[in-house]
């Protein structure tokens, strides 16, 4: 129904611009009525959730796709390192006034002012010199390991941290606390201390100041818009997508996966909750800003939760690394990979600590419950079920595998004429001209036997090289297909858990071993022959040995 709404309240927008355009933008009634417009339409159609599937008011899911992806790519763009990251521009800047900008015209990806809005609001990074002192202490023992003499050297040096950043909205001004690392290292007839000074970030301070994107709406005639672009933003950013699953939740990164699942078997908890809980709070850490609440690191945890509430070494914005401390106070930080810290912001000590708070909360009993724990909101405790139910499909269910006879040219017969399986043209003169090895033709039958496919490329319209490399490609061999279509849905189209782009891939996978097959480039890493990358996230590139 909102969808509906939206739909029909943006072609009736568009058709009012037409129809009274030279009224409207040249006289001054007319701007009037332009502003109450805006506000009317805003309330029909943009006050409601919004989808990643719906920039342009339109069916054309491939081109909202591409949007998508684009507004993402050009938000990581605005940051480089992964502090910087923290504070990139938010997609959703870049989406609301791309959108209000082609209001009377149609959005496409070549006609999206996306990389202007990307220029003119990114992040401006500000970094000063800190000293850093570093203290040496060597001490030479003597045969029976007693302490003799000993000296102690100091240098200070100078470091780079981030001061603060200039953002679209407004200043974030970071804050840091100083503190001290021990390294010990004992030789033959000495021991040598290292003390080295950390600046450790814990927070950040935000002065609202909409000077900069003041100045650049002027700069597009969209100043009088800002409140709709300013309420657009926040519907984007609240948005949960729909039944729809954000592309990283079917991209979590493989590295993952084994942390999470050895935090789970240590507290008995299950994996792929713990990984619906890290895709909820922080992009799979994407996105590691200190949260509104004061929350901090990879998991999202309060310091004082973490810390223990009655550490005299934490408080509402600083969080205590002594594992010692944590444990005699309480708290839930956990050292887990022994580096002699308790870190929030370390991976494994973040996902080690979420899966003990999770069990210390009845997590076996109840694990709606012990969610709930984790975020005291419902809401949350539904969407990280819906991802874990997502991760586990992806990553744990069974699935079936593709078989295929021997007989290529039967399979060359059904492919031609059973009408499930569309070609490019130079892909179906390819198969015509016998250029495609035979286990490509029975691969293509066995797959069209389960879904409709297209096929885009086999090899005469593929370069004789893997693109960047000197590798010759399977596709010069003739040795490769590609799908760019299932089901009659662009594989662009369809990058979310359980798609039939999805399922043909991870059953690629599943039989390659029985079925002969070398590589599977997909939106997805299943592991194995599988990856993933860039050049393949349009398309289902399959190999054969």
């Amino acid at each position: 129904m909102r969808s509906l709404t939206k739909k029909y309240g943006r072609k009736l927008l568009l058709s009012l611009f037409k129809k009274i355009a030279v009224f409207l933008f040249t006289t001054p009634p007319g701007w009037v009525i332009i502003f109450i417009l805006l506000g009317f339409f805003s309330i029909s159609f943009f006050i409601t959730a919004f989808s990643y599937m719906d920039f342009t008011g339109s069916d054309d899911e491939a081109l909202n796709q591409s949007l998508y992806q684009k507004y993402i790519s050009l938000s990581d763009s605005s940051a480089t390192t992964e502090i910087e990251k923290n504070y990139k521009l938010p997609w959703e800047v870049i989406a609301a006034i791309d959108m209000v900008y082609n209001v009377d015209k149609p959005l496409t990806v070549d006609t999206s002012l996306a990389q202007d809005i990307t220029d003119n609001l990114k992040p401006v990074f500000h970094y000063k010199e800190v000293p850093v002192v570093t203290t040496v202490k060597t001490t030479l023992i003597d045969q029976d390991g007693k302490p003799q003499k000993s000296v102690t050297t100091t240098s200070t040096s100078n470091i780079k941290i981030l001061d603060r950043v200039e953002a679209y909205n407004g200043t974030y001004i970071l804050k840091y606390t100083k503190s001290q690392s021990m390294k010990k290292e004992t030789k033959e007839n000495e021991i040598i201390e290292t003390i080295t000074e950390e600046y450790n970030l814990i927070g950040d301070e935000f002065l609202e100041d909409y000077t900069r994107l003041d100045k650049y709406l002027k700069k597009i005639n969209l100043y009088q818009d800002k409140d709709l672009i300013i309420t657009m933003i926040e519907q984007f950013h609240y948005a949960k997508f729909g039944t729809v699953l954000p592309a990283s939740i079917t991209n979590l990164p493989q590295e993952y996966i084994d942390i999470y699942k050895r935090a789970a078997k240590a507290y008995n908890v299950d994996w792929w909750i713990l990984a619906a809980i890290h895709g909820v709070e922080t992009t799979f850490s994407q996105d590691l800003a200190v949260s509104s609440a004061g929350a901090v690191g990879h998991m999202q945890f309060m310091p004082l939760t973490w810390s223990g509430y009655n550490n005299p070494y934490a408080s509402t914005t600083k969080y205590d690394t002594d594992p010692e401390r944590i444990k005699k106070y309480g708290g839930y930080g956990v050292d887990a990979n022994n580096d002699g810290k308790a870190d929030p912001y370390d991976l494994e000590d973040a996902v080690f600590a979420a899966a003990k708070y999770l069990s210390a909360n009845g997590y076996l009993a109840d694990p709606r419950k012990a969610i709930y724990a984790y975020n005291h909101a419902w809401w949350y405790v539904d969407k990280v079920m819906e991802y874990a139910s997502a991760i586990k499909l992806a990553y744990e269910d069974g699935v079936s595998t593709f078989t295929y006879s021997s007989n290529v040219e039967e399979a060359k017969n059904n492919i031609l004429t059973s009408g499930k399986v569309s070609f490019d043209p130079s892909a179906l003169d390819d198969i015509k001209n016998n250029r495609a090895d035979g286990k490509v033709i029975l691969l293509i039958d066995a797959i069209s036997k389960q879904y409709p496919i297209y096929i885009s490329s086999i090899k005469s319209n593929h370069s004789k090289y893997v693109a960047g490399t000197s590798r010759i490609s399977l596709h010069y061999l003739g040795k490769a297909f590609d799908i760019a279509a299932v089901d009659g849905i662009p594989v662009i189209s369809q990058r979310y858990i359980g798609s039939p782009a999805f399922k043909i891939s991870k059953m690629l996978v599943t039989s390659a071993g029985q079925l002969g097959i070398a590589e599977v480039g997909s939106p997805w890493d299943f592991g194995g022959v599988s990856f993933t990358d860039e050049g393949h996230q349009n398309h289902i590139h399959v190999g054969v040995k």
